[in-house]
């Protein structure tokens, strides 16, 4: 990742919250699976209490509580690195569990929050 906090910490890649959510619509999910594994590894990588496997994180979508669990779990993850990074947590799991029977509209939200915490450690888009 080119972009890193102040700290030397890799940050995110910095995404269109409505293209991610479009991608995985058009392509049927496929997109959504890789999606997935990306943001889940830059949590991973971002931020050193967070101890997750991306792979398995994007395997868990195929089934249908590993779904829940993941869904749930990422927000977590995302609001937990918000947290640490920010002094703030404004990302919820069981929103983005809604947003996702709703229309895959968790890509989007979870993608926004993303994009939120990798600007206030100054990343920059490519």
């Amino acid at each position: 990742m080119a972009n890193t906090s102040p700290s030397g910490k890799p940050l995110g890649k910095l995404r269109s919250p409505a293209g991610a959510w479009a991608l995985s619509l058009i392509t049927f999910g496929i997109y959504l699976v890789y999606w997935w594994y990306k943001v889940n590894k830059e949590l991973d990588d971002f931020d050193d209490e967070i101890n997750i496997s991306p792979a398995l994180s994007a395997i868990a979508l195929f089934g249908v509580i590993t779904t829940v669990v993941t869904i749930v779990r990422t927000g977590g993850r995302i609001g937990h690195a918000q947290k640490r990074a920010m002094g703030e947590d404004d990302t919820s799991g069981w929103l983005g569990l809604l947003l996702a029977f709703l229309g895959f509209f968790d890509v989007w939200y979870y993608q926004a929050k993303l994009n939120k915490l990798w600007e206030s450690q100054g990343a920059t888009r490519a």
